[in-house]
């Protein structure tokens, strides 16, 4: 009888144990690791530069995860919870695929505005030089004229860097720079039509 009894208790406490090891939840490793996988992808894709928004909600929903399987590992294993952290692998996960394709879209966006800026600052410089050719020059102007050209040929040298940078696919500093150029080429053209309407005006 005692026997029997003993028998009841060990298969009880058997039982009781399976159950409470079933009912501990899971660290969900599988689903961590595919979202680390994602934004491994994205950061490939470069989505760091060419989507960095959704990048960094990516980023800071995994560290979010992360940080929250820490605070379960604290809990006494029957209380510990995955709900918020697979809500948020989930949403990584997402956010990376997202980063990825939008980085690959704005990335060509950007290589084309960088060429489209390349090919405005070429015309607005042979512009310039047509202009500062017919440039009036006298005693009081020659040190401005002369110094226009030098600043003519600095942008004209620097043309070559936005060529260069493009094709090192740094999109954003070519655009930046083909932006400065044209800038200056238009300074260089305003400032001859003035000193043209001011010698027109001279002669009145």
């Amino acid at each position: 009888m005692k026997f029997n009894r003993m028998n009841v208790l060990l298969a009880t406490a058997l039982v009781a144990t399976t159950l409470l090891v079933t009912a501990c939840a899971k660290v969900p490793q599988d689903e961590l690791t595919a979202a680390q996988t994602a934004l491994d992808g994205a950061r490939t894709a470069e989505a760091e530069k060419y989507a960095p928004d959704t990048w960094r909600a990516a980023s800071d929903s995994l560290a979010a995860a992360n940080a929250e399987i820490q605070a379960q590992a604290s809990k006494f294993a029957l209380f510990r919870k995955y709900d918020r952290t697979n809500a948020l692998i989930q949403a990584s996960s997402t956010l990376a695929a997202k980063a990825a394709q939008d980085a690959v879209v704005n990335k060509e966006a950007a290589k084309n505005a960088a060429n489209e800026a390349l090919t405005m600052a070429v015309a607005m410089v042979d512009s310039a030089k047509v202009t500062l050719a017919s440039a009036p020059v006298g005693k009081d102007n020659r040190a401005d004229v002369e110094m226009m050209k030098a600043d003519l040929a600095g942008a004209e040298t620097n043309l070559e860097q936005v060529r260069t940078a493009i094709t090192n696919e740094d999109y954003f500093g070519a655009r930046s720079q083909a932006e400065a150029i044209t800038a200056k080429a238009n300074e260089i053209i305003n400032s001859v039509m003035m000193a043209k309407e001011k010698m027109m005006g001279g002669r009145k």
